[in-house]
């Protein structure tokens, strides 16, 4: 038997990489995600902070 689960896959920008400029939903889909993947050169740590604990995979990107 083969179980199937669909998942929801969000692209947030990150604007100007103030964290106060995010949108409501965006700040929302941070905070809630079960995995993040972003690139740390491209994301200040203000706006990662939003994230759970344990859930970051960080892509270089230089």
């Amino acid at each position: 038997m083969t179980i199937t689960s669909n998942g929801k896959v969000y692209i947030v920008g990150g604007g100007p990489g103030d964290p106060e400029l995010l949108t409501l939903k965006a700040k929302r889909i941070i905070e809630s995600a079960d995995v993040i993947i972003f690139a740390d050169s491209l994301v200040p740590p203000e706006i990662v902070e939003f994230a759970k604990e344990g859930l970051l995979s960080s892509v270089a990107k230089r």
